[in-house]
């Protein structure tokens, strides 16, 4: 793995970018490996059926990512500059926790269209005689 064996200024310099993109990396696998516990959660503990699982593992993503946000907000405001740059590692842009939880929202959609594909695909696998116009037609997509 790239990531934990070199430091952050070799990355970049192996990849010639300006900025460090591995935090952004990191941001959108939060999304997108969060979301499959996120969505069993809300099927299972809280009993949601079709969407509404959905959208409360997307939710889950985006309230723990505008909270770690805010953290690192309080961080650059109490602690020393030095101290705050080390740790938030903005590296002069503006609109780095914007970017960020748009990353881990645009993974949990990811995670969660593959996890529709998956159900789609399941119920196909189990004798859907009508393949996936079915499994559209049935409704089985409005109750993923």
């Amino acid at each position: 793995m790239t990531g934990s064996n070199r430091s952050s200024a070799r990355i970049t310099e192996f990849f010639g970018w300006k900025r460090n993109h591995y935090d952004r990396l990191v941001h959108f696998l939060f999304g997108f490996l969060i979301v499959i516990p996120s969505w069993r959660f809300a099927r299972r503990i809280l009993a949601l059926n079709g969407w509404w699982s959905a959208a409360i593992a997307f939710s889950i993503i985006m309230a723990a990512s505008a909270a770690y946000e805010v953290l690192e907000w309080f961080i650059a405001v109490t602690q020393s500059e030095i101290t705050a740059e080390s740790y938030n590692g903005q590296q002069g842009d503006v609109w780095d926790p914007q970017r960020d939880m748009a990353l881990a929202g645009l993974g949990s959609i990811l995670g969660l269209l593959l996890i529709a594909l998956a159900s789609a695909a399941k119920s196909v696998a189990f004798g859907s005689p009508f393949g996936l116009r079915g499994i559209a037609r049935s409704g089985l997509l409005s109750t993923f």
